[in-house]
């Protein structure tokens, strides 16, 4: 069974994500641990009571936050921790220490650079995680999941990954549309013929001849419906350029889909 770690602030934002990933759960038959990370101050001579006072508050949120859940989404598999320090690095550990295979997390997008894209503690977890992340913009509400783009070079790099992202559209009975935006006119004759297959995952190849990435993809999410858009790690992929981009905040707010960073 998938295990999916949502975190939340409590916020509109990370509500938001929390409402996206539990219906994701359903569909993928996964269960759900919920995360939330509350900063203590430093270390004064009131450290002890205002580090309790946070604690309290946060178990309070958490158990308000689980009745709800429980309501409208009886079926989900859940439970919860709260944690003291700093987000970014309580959620890498804790995926590490509960075998997560997926994170959600919800963005604004108002920053600079690549936190243009995924927000300061979502950049970071990135960094540092070995779980598939899943982005979910404010704005955007969960439907069923039906066209998934995945952003891709010709070659494919991580065979395991691409496997793991072929069950998941089994799962979610979506079809990927594997793209490559040819910037550079190579040739790209065989793009595709050796990428695996999975009994009832449509696929398809796509290749843009374009001059700008962003450009490429935002109009393709448009054109074909697309619900979600994945990539391999930054390192490997077009989100190094993406996440170096002064665009990027355009971006996600034109294309206002998820994004799906692969292990």
């Amino acid at each position: 069974m998938m295990h999916i770690l949502i975190s939340t602030d409590y916020s509109e934002v990370s509500n938001n994500a929390v409402d996206y990933g539990f219906y994701l759960a359903e569909k993928l038959g996964a269960r759900v641990t919920l995360l939330h990370v509350f900063r203590a101050p430093r270390k004064t001579g009131s450290f002890l009571s205002i580090k309790d006072i946070l604690r309290k508050d946060a178990e309070e949120g958490m158990a308000e936050l689980m009745k709800e859940l429980q309501v409208s989404h009886p079926n989900i598999e859940c439970d919860s921790t709260i944690l003291s320090g700093y987000a970014s690095e309580e959620i890498v550990r804790a995926s590490r220490d509960l075998n997560i295979d997926l994170i959600v997390m919800g963005t604004k997008g108002e920053h600079n650079l690549d936190e243009q894209v995924l927000g300061t503690t979502a950049t970071r977890v990135l960094d540092k995680s070995e779980s598939a992340i899943m982005v979910v913009p404010e704005d955007v509400k969960y439907q069923p999941l039906e066209q998934i783009a995945n952003a891709i070079e010709p070659k494919l790099s991580n065979l395991e990954t691409y496997m793991w992202l072929l069950h998941f559209a089994k799962d979610t009975n979506a079809k990927i549309h594997n793209v490559f935006v040819n910037t550079k006119n190579v040739d790209v004759t065989d793009f595709g013929e050796n990428f695996p297959t999975l009994d009832d995952v449509d696929s398809a190849q796509v290749v843009l001849n374009e001059k700008s990435v962003l450009d490429a993809l935002n109009g393709y999410i448009k054109k074909e419906n697309i619900d979600v858009l994945a990539s391999f790690r930054p390192k490997r992929s077009f989100f190094q350029n993406l996440l170096g981009s002064s665009h990027t905040l355009k971006f996600i707010a034109d294309a206002n889909v998820p994004i799906l960073i692969l292990k």
